[in-house]
């Protein structure tokens, strides 16, 4: 009889960042030299290898990791191979998931540094290993934060990279002190504002006198200025903790509002008073009052389709604006689209379109892109074709659940057969973490539930919106002006102009609209609709 074929194994490899990859002991060289070496010891053939670079707490948003599950399912290897468990997941909840999932489908998770017993009792010792491990770096971050709070409360602030605008951290004196230049501009933002001047034109005026911007460029912008102008930390109430970040599941992480006693007020003479504290507020009375009386000022809107932001400069990126240009010698004034930032402080040479050009040409190829079906079938063959397979991952979380109830209920029975409390100590204390690991997989479980009903609730508005665009066709002309803004409005047409000599010169992308719903429990499948467009290009 030949030999048997040696066993398929597939090498996972993964750091947190960049950074992380230079290191010895985590590098992805030195995982992937052990895993092979191992391999070789054990008679696997490596078939593959799978890097990513991101945060162990993350597992569904892991493209590598995800094309390793793949090959999973297929049943294409034998075996994982990794360093260290931890380098699979940090989180036992999403361990458990990744062990039934390799379980149901006959692969072996083989661990160069923490060996896996394929077996309950080994999975349940690998589970305990991540949670002793988690557990460690939650105690580990809470004594790190309440040191940086009780530094923050002494008066002496994380300054970050690069401290605020205006002032300069002196840590030999433990404070904020002024920089003049800066302080100065400050000052007269705030006075001019309070007198009645216009962003924009604060805008143009420090743009023209070459003043730097706070982060050292030479074009001041509005969102800059209004920035400067809402942080009251310029009036000398300084307060460390103002926001908090956290890492979403799609991996990025976002600025948050601030939990209830979360800031921490720092010792006056810490910041300097820049601003009187009237000063401010009447600054801020001021803004306020400006945006609840800003209008958009445009005495023909019927003329224009695509007024409101639908078209943009392909130059500088700013709105289109509508105006009426006026030809002389007794010629009726011309409807055009013009960059707003065609003005001096903007230094951009802008483009200028025929109303009539442009609205014709937008109108008539999304009438035909509609009427053929150009809108509609991308998208939904994406999205359908992209959707991750949330009821596998929900049946293998229900699995992990009822297998550990059941070693919860073996332990509690086991406990009542034990006299001594000295030998019962240690296995209350795993029925208490089997305890919150069954609460956490419930969560996931949520998590998980809430996403599917997500997803479907999409299912059936792309099935809406495309039998709704059906029946429009044969009657898209017919439509009045509200009407097409409407119908605009519905696709997220956006619409892009450049200057005649370009080529193409107008370019429409729409897109199937999708209910916009808070992705903080979501992976990038929640958001798909942002990158399925059709990109329509006309000469």
């Amino acid at each position: 009889m030949g030999s048997l074929p040696p066993l398929r194994a597939a090498v996972y490899t993964r750091v947190s960042s960049h950074r992380q990859s230079d290191e010895d002991r985590y590098s992805l060289p030195t995982q992937e030299e052990a895993c092979r070496l191992h391999a070789a010891q054990h008679g696997y053939e490596v078939v593959g290898v799978f890097t990513d670079i991101a945060s162990g707490s993350l597992y569904r948003t892991r493209p590598h990791l995800s094309e390793l599950r793949r090959l999973v399912r297929e049943r294409a290897i034998d075996a994982v191979l990794v360093h260290s468990l931890d380098r699979l997941s940090r989180d036992q909840v999403h361990l458990a998931v990744l062990l039934e999932e390799f379980r149901e489908h006959g692969v072996h998770l083989v661990s160069v540094l923490d060996p896996v017993e394929d077996s309950p009792v080994g999975r349940f010792l690998a589970l305990a290993r991540i949670f002793a491990a988690e557990l460690e770096r939650e105690k580990l971050a809470e004594r790190t934060q309440r040191g940086r709070r009780a530094r923050a409360a002494a008066g002496k602030p994380i300054i970050g990279p690069k401290s605020p605008y205006g002032l300069r951290w002196v840590e030999s004196e433990g404070r904020f002190v002024e920089v003049p230049e800066e302080a100065s501009v400050l000052r007269y933002l705030f006075e001019r504002v309070a007198a009645g001047a216009s962003i924009e034109g604060l805008v143009a005026e420090l743009t023209d006198r070459g003043i730097p911007t706070p982060m050292g460029k030479r074009q001041w912008r509005r969102a800059t200025i209004v920035q400067l102008l809402h942080d009251e930390r310029y009036t000398g109430q300084g307060a460390a903790y103002r926001y908090k970040t956290e890492r979403r599941a799609n991996g990025k992480w976002y600025r948050t509002a601030v939990p209830e006693g979360w800031t921490v007020a720092l010792p006056e003479g810490v910041v300097p008073q820049i601003v009187s504290p009237e000063l401010f507020a009447a600054v801020q009375r001021r803004l306020a009052w400006n945006k609840q009386l800003a209008r958009r000022r445009n005495k023909n809107p019927e003329l224009f389709l695509l007024r409101g932001g639908f078209a943009r400069c392909g130059i500088c990126g700013g709105s289109l604006v509508t105006c009426l240009r006026h030809p002389g010698n007794g010629r009726p004034p011309q409807a055009t689209y013009v960059c707003y930032r065609r003005r001096k402080e903007y230094r951009c040479p802008g483009v200028a379109i025929s109303q009539r050009l442009l609205d014709t040409t937008v109108w008539e190829r999304l009438t035909q892109a509609i009427e053929r079906e150009e809108v509609i079938r991308p998208v939904i063959e994406q999205m359908l074709a992209e959707a991750p397979p949330l009821d596998d991952e929900l049946r293998l979380i229900e699995r992990a659940i009822r297998d550990a109830e059941e070693q919860e209920q073996n332990l509690v029975r086991n406990l009542a057969l034990i006299r001594d409390a000295r030998t019962a100590e240690p296995v209350v204390r795993e029925i208490e973490r089997l305890h919150d690991h069954v609460a956490r997989l419930r969560q996931e479980q949520a998590e998980l539930e809430a996403q599917r009903a997500v997803q479907q609730a999409w299912r059936d508005r792309l099935l809406t919106t495309a039998n709704w665009l059906r029946a429009l066709k044969g009657r898209l002309q017919a439509l009045d002006q509200d009407e097409r803004r409407n119908l605009l409005i519905a696709l997220d047409v956006r619409v892009t102009v450049y200057r005649p000599d370009t080529e193409p010169r107008i370019v429409i992308e729409a897109a199937i609209p999708l209910d916009r719903v808070d992705c903080d429990q979501q992976d990038k499948h929640c958001c798909l609709q942002k990158e399925l467009r059709v990109r329509m290009v006309v000469g």
